[in-house]
């Protein structure tokens, strides 16, 4: 498997490019790790046929929905509908008003929301429930031009700690409102899937980071609908191997995914770093788990490239190419 991205993540939604030689399918569950009675049956990858030609397929496997916070307080407020729409070659409205539409339909797409506070911020600024009650909420309605965003991410700033350190006490960790948008997120991909034409992925990102900020975000695949309840976030647990462990157990129960390394080249070397999470030596458990997982990495996309540095690659007169001079996501002053 080969795969490239360009990702971009402002409103409403936009299309990355990857190159993929190895695809899988969609289907669904209705309880944690349970397979739906609805789901469709995948055959095992050695009962594949063959692609002697090789061909390339061209997709996006990270783009957000009005279901992920920093989008949606950016502005974006198409749905995964649209999303999947637009990757088929349909125009739909830019938060700016006007149309937009890519040239060439792409061959697959899987919407990747993030985990983590999945719908909350569309649900308190359109819904009538207690997060429409909040703060933020009010300033997110308030929001008419870019100088208003940054408040609105300084007044989540201290909620979204508070939820990072204590999940069940958090008003913005609201389960029936993730449920809801992940449903959704699901039922899109279903209706929008057509084997041979246009492939979708049921997916999010799994968004985490380093001590100090540093991203290690994943976007996490599934090889059908038959999906958890609920995606596994930061949330359960800042720790990518826990994800991994949470992916193994999903994989015991017949749901099978793979997670892409997202953005790597944000996180400080944290995304390869020489020791386990915790500080603690790395082992062949260890190598075999995260392979298992973690078969791709993604390379480039907009935030960068992460295949190598000037540094590491002094006489290579690409290795700075499009390099981003800062990290992503820094904490906020």
């Amino acid at each position: 498997m080969v795969v490239t991205e360009n990702s971009m993540k402002l409103s409403p939604v936009f299309v990355c490019t990857l190159a993929v030689l190895t695809l899988f399918g969609c289907s669904r569950s209705e309880e944690p790790g349970k397979p739906s009675s609805e789901a469709v049956d995948i055959a095992p990858t050695d009962a594949i046929a063959t692609n002697p030609l090789l061909d390339a397929f061209f997709g996006d496997t990270h783009v957000h929905t009005r279901y992920s916070l920093d989008a949606y307080v950016l502005g974006t407020r198409a749905s995964p509908d649209d999303a999947y729409r637009f990757a088929k070659g349909a125009a739909i409205k830019h938060a700016a008003g006007f149309d937009m539409q890519i040239n060439k339909p792409l061959d697959f797409l899987a919407v990747t929301d993030h985990g983590n506070f999945l719908g909350v911020m569309a649900e308190a600024a359109e819904g009538t429930g207690p997060l429409s009650q909040m703060e933020f909420a009010k300033a997110i309605r308030d929001v008419t031009k870019p100088d208003d965003i940054l408040p609105v991410f300084r007044a989540l700033g201290p909620l979204m700690q508070a939820a990072d350190e204590n999940p069940d006490q958090s008003v913005l960790n609201d389960l029936d409102v993730a449920r809801n948008a992940w449903q959704d997120t699901i039922a899109a991909a279903e209706r929008h899937n057509e084997p041979g034409t246009f492939t979708t992925f049921v997916a999010y990102e799994y968004t985490t980071r380093g001590g100090q900020a540093q991203n290690l975000h994943r976007n996490v695949i599934f090889r059908g609908s038959n999906v958890p309840d609920l995606p596994f976030s930061r949330l359960n647990s800042p720790n990518p191997e826990d994800l991994w462990q949470w992916m193994d157990a999903q994989r015991e129960l017949g749901i099978e995914s793979l997670a892409i390394p997202h953005n790597s080249n944000g996180s400080d070397g944290w995304m390869f770093q020489t020791t386990r999470f915790d500080g603690s030596p790395q082992d062949s458990d260890y190598a075999i788990q995260r392979m298992r997982n973690e078969p791709v990495v993604e390379n480039t996309q907009v935030k960068g490239t992460s295949d190598t540095h000037p540094l590491l690659s002094p006489n290579d007169e690409w290795a700075d190419f499009e390099i981003m001079p800062i990290r992503v996501g820094p904490p906020l002053s």
